[in-house]
């Protein structure tokens, strides 16, 4: 079995002559440091991977007569849509069963990005079963597509950082933030320096909410009378912290970081995202040495993102285990 889990192998073309061939693709989770939502409406976000979060696919594929999947047991549509949009995507040679087996040490709809994970490790996969090299561009840009069959306003960024584990930032340039040139539009995507010395905590509330649920609700809150003035503005202020915390990041101004952390908090408690889990917890790392803290991801549930010094990480993953955080996550940078 040929493991891509980095994209380092280009692995050997499909030759479906009557035995199974046999691929896999990892990939990291993600946490959103700020600018969640507000990317989908022309903002920018920033993400880190969480290279401690590991999701696994695995594939067998046979000769058939036709192409299909096998997936997990208690699977649902979107996953089989998903990988069937990768196939289309990448095309390979002859048609294949194909059965998918998923093995992953994070929560989904916690925040950290599990249908992109499995999109970017399920693309690692095929291009591996296809012969194909691992090109990080190619598995980003198929990753982003099958991200849309679960998010239908999928704005690339957790695709994006977890494709190439590093630290990224997206901008969607829609209509709220600038005036954007007709051939500007568009996603753009790049990676963003973070200095060392610092450390992001991230702490499990326990509680879930799917993402799209989510999505939805802020639309509709779009809707309403003059809600989408609310959002227009709003957006405009999360922009002005997504810059301001790129570049104390590259700084090593974690304490600035944190101040960001809590306006983007902020923003996203007053349209209604924030639970008194979250919020329980935000304040136990606010009490225990984080310079700031917010929620992370869709909201309604999941992980609060804390930024502290990297001494202090470890004293400040206690405290919010003690809290009653189901798990937590560090992040050194």
């Amino acid at each position: 079995m040929r493991d891509t889990s980095r994209g380092t192998s280009a692995g050997r073309a499909m030759r479906l002559r009557g035995t199974a061939e046999k691929a896999r693709g990892s990939a990291c989770g993600k946490a959103i440091l700020v600018g969640e939502h507000f990317v989908v409406w022309g903002g920018t976000a920033l993400a880190i991977p969480v290279r401690s979060s590991r999701l696994t696919v695995s594939l067998v594929a046979s000769a058939d007569s036709r192409s299909r999947f096998a997936l997990p047991t208690g699977s649902d549509d979107q996953l089989a849509k998903a990988c069937r949009e990768c196939s289309r995507v990448l095309r390979r040679p002859g048609p294949a069963a194909v059965t998918v087996s998923v093995r992953s040490n994070f929560p989904h709809s916690a925040g950290l990005g599990s249908s992109a994970a499995f999109s970017v490790a399920f693309v690692r996969a095929w291009l591996s079963l296809s012969g194909k090299p691992p090109d990080e561009d190619v598995v980003a840009q198929t990753a982003l597509e099958m991200e849309r069959v679960f998010h239908e306003h999928a704005s690339g960024i957790d695709s994006t950082t977890i494709a190439f584990e590093t630290p990224c930032y997206v901008k969607t340039g829609d209509r709220f933030v600038v005036d954007t040139p007709r051939e500007q539009e568009g996603p753009r995507a790049g990676f963003i320096d973070v200095a060392s010395g610092g450390a992001f905590v991230l702490a499990d509330s326990g509680g879930r909410r799917a993402t799209g649920a989510v999505v939805r609700q802020i639309a509709a809150f779009a809707r309403q009378p003059k809600g989408d003035t609310v959002l227009a503005r709003f957006t405009g202020v999360a922009e002005a912290i997504a810059l301001q915390t790129a570049n104390a990041l590259r700084k090593g101004d974690f304490e600035y970081v944190g101040l960001m952390l809590n306006e983007n908090h902020y923003l996203l408690s007053a349209m209604g995202l924030s639970t008194p889990g979250l919020d329980m917890l935000r304040g136990q790392a606010l009490a225990h040495g984080a310079f700031g803290c917010k929620l992370t991801g869709a909201g309604m549930g999941g992980f609060v993102l804390a930024v502290t010094t990297a001494e202090r990480a470890d004293g400040l993953a206690v405290a919010l285990r003690k809290a009653g955080a189901r798990r937590v996550l560090v992040e050194r940078t």
